[in-house]
């Protein structure tokens, strides 16, 4: 399930959604080399952040829903356990 899952990611291509490119294996672990963000997740951001301005809330929700629009239109669905 794992290296289905990293194939279809190695195919989206959206400015809202984290590059993936390539794994190397050895043998304890797996790495995965991906695209670099910085400062953090949206979790923290708004935890950090506390209230957002309607504006700024509104801004984050268009991106949240343009990756995930984009995702659906290549018939991959988001889910989060």
């Amino acid at each position: 399930m794992l290296q289905r899952e990293l194939e279809v990611l190695k195919t989206l291509d959206h400015p809202n959604i984290i590059k993936f490119y390539e794994t190397y294996h050895d043998k304890m672990y797996i790495h995965f080399v991906m695209e670099y963000c910085e400062g953090g997740d949206l979790f923290e951001y708004v935890a950090n952040k506390g209230l957002l301005e309607e504006f700024e809330a509104a801004q984050i929700m268009k991106k949240l829903l343009s990756a995930v629009s984009h995702m659906h239109s290549h018939g991959i669905v988001h889910r989060y356990k």
